[in-house]
């Protein structure tokens, strides 16, 4: 009786829209609601797949156990000289002097900057990292990243990870370097660059927003349709790679497990936190740096 009743309130659920007029915000709660529970089922009834850990993949990296117990992920976007700087309340575009300061703070500090793959090891356990520790990271892959950041973050011996929009990579330059325009990277650079970065997905042309069956404004990434085949353009440009990074943060459940069976391994959001041993890592927290964050107060120093 119990579960005859559960399954008729789910068919009230989902027949609800269609009793409503469309434009009904009270039709779009209830569709919203009803998307969730769908979800909730779909979760309940498909278990994220296994994956194997390429543990054979790291080498001479072991170390004895103790350092770092959790690592703090910091994403930055876009870099200006403070004098191009058009928006001081442009969360995304930071201006070149502070993250100097910033990339200063850390090497006065004894930070060791870890790749990806010493992340993944670490969550895993495989390997131990110093107790200061932190991964940097770039969203969207502009141009800027590489006249700015690279030169100041190989001064240090520091390392980063760039999610790339891979659609957006040009093949030559073009037009001189604008820092007052958004251009991105191309492929002759980031070769440069691989010293000191490393190139992951931030999709391939799915960095935008769409209006879902409810008429929510949501994240590209969540179709799942759409995402199959992004993946198959981002590998066939040859940015093919096991970690990405949530355009917004915003993901499925549906997304995760995609991107799971194409043998991605880390995801990144954009919820606040740290990395530790055990965390799930297909969604892992970062922390957002703005002008003006206290990187110390991340840090906890």
């Amino acid at each position: 009786m119990v579960a005859a009743g559960i399954l008729f309130i789910f068919l009230i659920l989902l027949l609800s829209p269609v009793m409503m007029p469309e434009d009904s915000a009270l039709s779009r709660k209830v569709c919203s609601f009803t998307h969730k529970v769908k979800e909730r089922v779909y979760t309940i009834t498909h278990p994220y797949p296994e994956l194997d850990y390429p543990s054979s993949d790291l080498g001479d990296k072991a170390e004895a156990s103790g350092g770092a117990t959790r690592v703090p992920v910091l994403t930055y976007h876009s870099l200006v000289p403070a004098v191009y700087q058009p928006d001081p309340s442009n969360h995304s575009v930071m201006t070149v002097e502070e993250f100097e300061q910033q990339m200063d703070y850390l090497h006065e500090q004894g930070y060791y900057t870890a790749t990806l793959g010493e992340l993944e090891a670490f969550v895993h356990q495989a390997i131990s990292l110093p107790e200061k520790t932190v991964v940097i990271t770039f969203d969207d892959g502009y141009e800027n990243n590489y006249v700015y950041a690279y030169p100041i973050l190989q001064r240090y011996g520091f390392h980063a990870a760039i999610f790339l929009i891979g659609g957006s990579i040009r093949e030559e330059a073009g037009e001189p370097f604008d820092p007052n325009k958004i251009s991105y990277l191309t492929r002759s650079q980031m070769a440069e660059a691989a010293s000191v970065f490393e190139y992951h997905s931030h999709t391939y042309g799915l960095h935008h927003h769409i209006t879902d069956e409810c008429g929510n404004t949501t994240s590209a990434v969540t179709d799942v349709t759409l995402l199959e085949q992004d993946i198959e353009d981002m590998e066939t440009a040859g940015f093919g790679t096991h970690y990405f990074a949530f355009p917004y943060g915003i993901y499925s459940d549906r997304a995760i497990r995609l991107l799971m069976s194409h043998d991605y391994r880390m995801g990144f959001t954009t919820e606040e936190g740290y990395v530790e041993h055990d965390s799930f890592t297909m969604r892992l927290p970062r922390f957002s740096i703005s002008p003006g964050t206290d990187l110390s107060a991340i840090l906890g120093e």
